[in-house]
Parts: structure tokens; C-alpha cells; sequence
């Protein structure tokens, strides 16, 4: 580090001709150059690195996974897909379409592929995980009966708030 630091060093490695310094990147910088200059290192103490993600500052395979997730949100799809009585396939397929994974017209257009774009089963409008799982006429009549079924009135489509994912069910 002190060789790095010692009259700038570390400035002479950085490329200004490469394509990809940008005014961005050069306001970065700038501000990097500002944080390093006001270091001041102990001359008889050791380099080291503390990682700020666990609680002894050592770093550890288990806090390097967990960091991947820093920012993620949790969901529940393990109690409502994976852990449920229904076949694998099903499960699989629940699973793509909350990913909104599932092979849909929409999905198969937005890559150019040959498709009709109709839902093959209503032939009216655009197939979507949107459409099968909230719009299609079966399924609002599906899910009528299973609100009437267990007593839910919230699974009802009249109280339903229409958005553009299956995710924000």
C-alpha cells in the first residue's frame, strides 16, 4: 500500500485513453484521488483488511455467500410452492410463472419468436402469465370457486387490484 500511495503511484496505472473512461467514471475518480490523499499510514503497523459483514471482521466463506444477497428481498416461495402437496411438475411450473419464466406468447414475441400472440385457449387477447393466471375467463371462474371454497372473500377477482405482474398479487 505505501508504494501505491508514495507520490501518487497509483495514478499512473490508471489509462485516461481507454474507451470506457467516461465523464462518470472521471468524476470517480476525482472523488477516489480526494478520499486518498487525506490517508495517512502508520509506518509500523501491518496492512489488513477487516470485513465490515461479520461481527469479527474475518472473512469467512459463509459471509461471502451471504453478501450476494445483500439487497435482496425474501419471499415465501418455499412455503408456497415448494412445500405444498401438489406434483413436482406443478410446483415447477408455479414457479416460472411468479419468475415470470413460463413460455408465454408475450415472452416468446419479446425474443422474435414465431407465435400467434392470441391466447390459444380464448383466441381474443394477448397469452401472458397475467392473462392465465388473472384475466382468462376459466380461471376468474376458478378462482371464484376456491374464495367460496375455503371462505376468502380476498381471493374474489371483483376485489382484486389489477397491475401488470403475477407478482404483485
Amino acid at each position: 500500500m505505501k508504494g501505491a500511495l508514495d507520490n501518487n503511484n497509483w495514478i499512473c496505472d490508471i489509462n485516461l485513453q481507454h474507451p470506457g473512461f467516461t465523464a462518470q467514471v472521471f468524476t470517480e475518480y476525482t472523488q477516489l484521488w480526494r478520499v486518498v490523499v487525506q490517508l495517512q499510514l502508520q509506518p509500523n503497523s501491518r496492512d489488513g483488511i477487516t470485513r465490515k459483514l461479520t461481527k469479527d471482521g474475518k472473512y469467512s466463506t459463509s459471509s461471502a455467500y451471504k453478501a450476494q444477497f445483500l439487497g435482496s428481498c425474501k419471499t415465501n416461495f418455499c412455503s408456497l410452492i415448494w412445500k405444498t402437496w401438489a406434483p413436482p411438475k406443478c410446483k415447477f411450473f408455479s414457479w416460472l410463472i411468479l419468475q415470470n419464466r413460463a413460455w408465454t406468447s408475450d415472452r416468446l414475441a419479446a425474443r422474435n419468436w414465431s407465435n400467434s400472440g392470441n391466447c390459444p385457449l380464448c383466441c381474443q387477447l394477448l397469452e401472458s402469465g397475467l392473462h392465465l393466471f388473472q384475466d382468462y375467463r376459466f380461471t376468474r371462474r376458478l378462482w371464484e370457486g376456491i374464495a367460496m371454497w375455503v371462505g376468502v372473500p380476498g381471493l374474489l377477482p371483483i376485489n382484486w387490484v389489477h397491475d401488470e405482474s403475477v407478482l404483485e398479487w
